[in-house]
């Protein structure tokens, strides 16, 4: 919940969701306040107490699956409520389900101990499995320039810059630039990146062009798969009118 970069109004938010410290209303009642209670995301409405909101509500669910789904966890929503508990021998055995399909696909892992004291050493000791993959930056084809382009934000809204490199097929030095912006987002400075070297090559000749970006969201964009965000339609406008002159690969 602490950690640098999320805004102190979520970390206190998360904290008070951990500690089951919320006003929804099954805590109102509580206090004695009594009124009408129900959830307007669901086709049969029930009251919103902090376990339909946060945890067996069908919307909840669904967020919680998509979620949970994507991670590969198998183990079933777990309920925290103030009158019920977390078993964590439940989800200790799952982990260990896991461990064991890894172990037998080639990957030897440690079985977690179902101890208190035993689960606590062996987190201390605990060292994650790092795995790298190598990245080559390539030459372009016989006759192309390459371009690689970037734009990062500092908070995201924040203190915001961008930058790109020019080289010719050989692979030998062309052109760099690198600006500060206002305060914007991420995906504003990369797609001004890519506004500033098109304008750029398109101005003097530097084409045909391979653009290559870390971002995928702004090639899809690019590329005319997806719609682009209110914030950036007026540099994709831009970027597309230039691409008119320009023999460009994303």
């Amino acid at each position: 919940m602490w950690i640098k970069g999320l805004p102190f109004n979520i970390s206190v938010f998360l904290w008070r969701l951990w500690r089951v410290k919320l006003a929804t209303d099954d805590m109102c009642k509580r206090q004695g306040y009594i009124y009408m209670s129900r959830c307007w995301c669901c086709q049969n409405p029930q009251e919103e107490s902090f376990d339909h909101q946060f945890l067996i509500g069908i919307t909840t669910t669904r967020v919680w699956r998509t979620f949970i789904g994507a991670t590969g966890i198998t183990v079933p929503l777990i309920q925290v409520t103030n009158g019920g508990s977390l078993s964590v021998h439940r989800v200790i055995h799952e982990i260990n389900k896991t461990l064991h399909f890894l172990a037998k696909a080639g990957n030897l892992l440690p079985r977690m101990p179902f101890l208190w004291p035993d689960i606590i050493m062996y987190m201390e000791g605990y060292g994650p499995i790092i795995m790298t993959k190598r990245v080559a930056w390539k030459l372009s084809y016989n006759g192309w320039y390459k371009c690689n382009t970037d734009g990062a934000s500092r908070d995201n809204p924040g203190p915001s810059s961008t930058g790109f490199c020019v080289r010719d097929s050989a692979g030998d030095f062309v052109y760099a630039r690198a600006h500060q912006l206002e305060e914007t987002t991420n995906i504003v400075a990369k797609a001004r990146a890519i506004n500033d070297v098109i304008h750029y090559c398109v101005e003097h000749d530097l084409h045909p062009l391979i653009l290559e970006t870390d971002s995928l969201r702004m090639k899809k964009i690019k590329e005319g798969e997806w719609d682009p965000p209110w914030c950036i339609v007026a540099d994709v406008e831009k970027i597309k009118e230039m691409k008119e002159d320009l023999n460009v690969i994303f």
